[in-house]
């Protein structure tokens, strides 16, 4: 992970921009369907918290503390675009996702504290492959272009941190 000192975040996201968010028409089935994905026990509102939770309690490991702190960020801005198209749809961007069509109230439960470096590494790849199955399924159920286009996108930053976690877990795999 080189320096980019003209702003540090863009080492942690993919290199193009996100595309425009809209929706061709409002959809409260799309909305429930991005919940998931949004607030759901696998989605950005639990990557959130969980790597800032981790760069906070690994303040001493500082570059892993730096990249979980800068990839929290990335996952908050995928937060915001997914309450943003849930509002475009007609929704209401609570934190829940749902589950057999009744939802369920996002809950720190869901955050992993796991404080060994390595642990929590593997953990978050999981996390993020998870991630992207979910917004495949996502764009599976969703016909709008601008959305699966918007998710697509999203899932461009979820590979990239595959590779940085892949990164930091080589890193890791000699000292426990």
């Amino acid at each position: 992970m080189e320096s980019d000192s003209r702003n540090p975040l863009e080492q942690y996201r993919a290199a193009i921009p996100y595309p425009p968010l809209r929706v061709a028409e409002k959809n409260l089935k799309y909305a429930q369907i991005l919940h998931n994905d949004f607030a759901g026990q696998c989605g950005e509102a639990t990557a959130v918290m969980q790597y800032e939770f981790q760069s906070f309690a690994l303040v001493d490991q500082e570059k892993l503390a730096t990249a979980l702190h800068y990839i929290g960020i990335v996952e908050m801005t995928h937060l915001e675009i997914l309450g943003k198209l849930i509002t475009l749809l007609g929704g209401v961007p609570r934190y829940t996702g749902f589950s057999r069509g009744r939802p369920y109230y996002w809950t720190a439960q869901t955050v992993d504290y796991t404080l060994k470096p390595r642990e929590l590494l593997i953990n978050n790849l999981y996390g993020e492959r998870v991630a992207i199955a979910n917004y495949r399924q996502s764009m599976a159920w969703i016909n709008d272009d601008n959305i699966n286009a918007v998710l697509r996108r999203i899932i461009l930053d979820e590979e990239h941190h595959i590779e940085l976690f892949t990164s930091l877990l080589a890193e890791y795999l000699p000292n426990e």
